[in-house]
């Protein structure tokens, strides 16, 4: 059975090497009301250290919504993947409320 394992963006896998069968969900870096970003893909790690590095700025990181995560599913479900494996952190309890939402 094909497994994919699906983690954080915010873990930094995406900085490594690492197995094919781990993808990560691109988790929303939160500035301010009108500025967001996702992880790895609109905004790199030497940039937000730069920036955080050199301001008071504060941000917060919210979980990619429903239609991000079924999105992927739908993506690894045609190269074959048939079970999934979700590595997240386990204070962000909305992520579990959105795996259930797309189990059912």
């Amino acid at each position: 059975m094909k497994t994919r394992i699906l983690i954080s963006s915010n873990s930094g896998i995406d900085y490594i090497d690492h197995n094919k069968d781990i993808r990560s969900i691109p988790d929303k870096l939160v500035m301010s009301d009108s500025e967001k970003y996702n992880e790895y893909e609109e905004i790199k790690l030497d940039n937000l250290y730069m920036r955080l590095r050199y301001s008071n700025e504060k941000f917060d990181v919210d979980i990619p919504n429903y239609n991000v995560i079924k999105s992927i599913i739908e993506e690894d479900l045609k190269e074959s993947y048939e079970r999934f494996v979700f590595l997240v952190d386990k204070n962000k309890n909305d992520y579990y409320d959105l795996i259930r939402k797309i189990k059912s």
